[in-house]
């Protein structure tokens, strides 16, 4: 096994990409129902969830911050639509409340 020629690296949009074994391995030892990977940007965290998610048939929502984000209602819309993918419906309660209220926060 040792000898036999090493597979390229798997591509993400057209990139060469480093694999994390340990990373990886400590998403899948996590008991949380829910993870969050916060950092900087370059620090790989779509490209963790790119290799991890595809494992074992995952299912995830993607949320990304944008400068809207200090605004409470885009962001609020942002992780229902993202939660929405998993729980079909979630957040819909409080999307319409949003959609009437004149102070979201």
């Amino acid at each position: 096994m040792a000898d036999e020629p090493r597979k390229p690296k798997p591509t993400i949009r057209g990139r060469r990409i480093i694999e994390r074994p340990r990373l990886v391995h400590a998403l899948d030892q996590s008991s949380a129902r829910i993870r969050m990977l916060i950092a900087g940007s370059g620090y790989g965290k779509t490209v963790l969830l790119e290799q991890w998610v595809p494992c074992d048939d995952r299912v995830a929502g993607w949320f990304h911050a944008r400068p809207s984000g200090t605004d409470v209602a885009p962001v609020a819309r942002g992780i229902a639509k993202a939660v929405g993918v998993i729980v079909p419906g979630a957040g819909s309660r409080m999307l319409e409340r949003l959609g009437i209220t004149q102070d979201p926060e």
